[in-house]
């Protein structure tokens, strides 16, 4: 499952525009783009927040924080049971497009949350067995909607 979550900011288009209008080739202010779209979602999971709004993430339930002590997990940051999600973020890019993500099935759950018995019940048990509230790790801060501007104005510039 892909889960595609589309910037789209007027004046980062317009300029978008330009660059693509000055050169044939975008590909070295697409990496940098994907670079800070990588480090955004770094930085969601080091500070547990929303990468948009700096708001922190829901706490761990009292159940989930039980059951990772049960499986001799002990208290973990909330996204990293495992440390697969965070392991997994990764950025693509090429002459016209910047991208970072991650290829976890699960990852659209924690981005989006989900409601207990959303996807289905198993042996008369739902699943998710409880409702897991969002926790956004992909998206901008103005700090980085403001780089990838300056990216953008930096590769007009050396035209």
């Amino acid at each position: 499952m892909d889960i595609i979550i589309t910037y789209d900011d007027k004046d980062v288009r317009q300029e978008l525009i330009r660059l693509q209008q000055a050169s044939a080739n975008m590909s070295p202010a697409m990496r940098q783009i994907a670079n800070h779209l990588q480090a955004s979602a770094e930085r969601s999971f080091k500070l547990q927040a929303n990468p948009a709004t700096g708001a922190p993430w829901a706490p761990l339930s009292k159940t989930t924080v039980a059951r990772r002590k049960k499986i001799g997990k002990g208290p973990t940051p909330i996204l990293e049971q495992s440390g697969d999600l965070q392991r997994s973020l990764h950025a693509e890019y090429g002459k016209d497009y910047a991208i970072a993500g991650t290829n976890q099935i699960y990852a659209p759950t924690h981005q989006f949350g989900a409601k207990q018995g959303q996807f289905a019940v198993k042996e008369g048990r739902p699943i998710p067995w409880g409702d897991i509230p969002a926790r956004p790790f992909l998206g901008l801060r103005k700090q980085e909607h403001n780089q990838i501007r300056a990216a953008i104005l930096n590769h007009l510039r050396r035209r």
